[in-house]
């Protein structure tokens, strides 16, 4: 709803108001949210959110509701959440969920197997399993060290795939790479079909010293012990690193960005 009070004292105005989006079953992914959030900024949306306005909007002067425009729109935060309730998968996912799916047998006897929280259905279903409420997600994927063939990487696959045992996981490929493999990270990060990790968008210029020059490279992939040699400038990593020679050979190795 439009948020009270809504005084139209001053041009424009600024107007916040929520909408909410019921569906048949649990599409907490990242997928489906970033896909509602590009059709709430879609060009549509910027006449239903007028339409909104203008339908929740409440004025003593009908000709300033009919004359309103809304001439800008944005969307600050999008969540999406199923409302069913959790209950033991015990043919899919081997864990509690909330994706809508339940039996109908368990809808019979909703105080033995429907609950409000992940929390109460693991309690009650899942008290031998660790793993159990990790995800709230139907589909949501969990990242792991893969140690095998000396590979520096990790992997994702979803939390019903965790065998007995497996309990390295974690819920971002970030986090995964700088536990497991943080001298490796740049190789962990930019692993095919994961994602990658977050990026700073800043570069900096670090020192390759068997080559002689220095590289680029986002900032949230420097080393800790990089970092004391770590300048924001091509010239600057080659004159403080290289000094010998004033840089210049390192610049010329750097392929003349300096």
């Amino acid at each position: 709803a439009v948020v009270e009070p809504f005084q139209c004292t001053n041009s424009p105005v600024l107007a916040e108001f929520s909408s909410s989006v019921y569906l048949s079953y649990d599409a907490d992914t990242d997928e489906y949210t970033k896909t509602m959030a590009e059709a709430l900024s879609a060009p549509t949306a910027l006449q239903n959110a007028e339409d909104a306005v203008l339908e929740q909007a409440t004025f003593d002067d009908s000709a300033i509701l009919t004359a309103m425009t809304v001439e800008s729109f944005s969307v600050s935060e999008v969540v999406i959440k199923s409302l069913a309730p959790y209950y033991p998968d015990w043919i899919n996912m081997n864990t509690c969920t909330n994706d809508g799916r339940h039996s109908t047998y368990q809808s019979g006897s909703e105080s033995e197997y429907l609950f409000d929280t992940m929390e109460e259905c693991c309690e009650r279903w899942y008290a031998f399993d660790p793993k159990c409420g990790a995800s709230s997600s139907s589909s949501g994927l969990k990242f792991y060290p893969e140690y095998s063939n000396n590979l520096a990487q990790c992997g994702a696959k979803p939390m019903a795939d965790f065998k007995e045992g497996e309990n390295e996981m974690f819920n971002t490929l970030d986090e995964c790479c700088e536990a497991k493999f943080p001298n490796s990270k740049f190789s962990c990060c930019n692993v095919e079909g994961l994602g990658g990790c977050t990026t700073s968008d800043t570069i900096v210029y670090t020192p390759n010293w068997l080559n002689g020059n220095c590289l680029s490279q986002d900032d949230a992939f420097v080393l800790e012990h990089e970092r004391i040699f770590a300048h924001d400038s091509m010239r600057a990593c080659c004159e403080q690193n290289f000094y010998f020679d004033g840089g210049d050979n390192c610049c010329r190795q750097s392929g003349g960005m300096c």
